[in-house]
């Protein structure tokens, strides 16, 4: 009896774990996507408007003030994924 409570809880770990990998690996196909999608966009935006919005968004992402944002950014999605995996149990 303990064995098989024991080959499920191991069944059950397995496919958490496998559960977490698939949402992980989707998640970061997913940021791929969008940060491709943003570039595109500011790209895109910038030959519209006659200006080079891509290189100003990577000088200022390159500035210090620029390096705080984006590991504030990067925080802010870190604590969202918590957050949501939190909810999900």
């Amino acid at each position: 009896m303990s064995e098989e409570r024991n080959n499920e809880t191991q069944t059950g770990d397995r496919s958490a774990s496998e559960d977490t990998t698939r949402w992980l690996a989707s998640g970061i196909v997913r940021l791929g996507l969008a940060i491709v999608g943003v570039v595109l966009l500011l790209f895109a935006a910038g030959r519209i408007a006659g200006i080079d919005l891509l290189e100003m968004v990577l000088e200022v992402l390159t500035s210090s003030i620029g390096r705080w944002i984006l590991l504030a950014f990067v925080a802010l999605v870190l604590l969202a994924v918590a957050v949501r995996g939190f909810s999900s149990r």
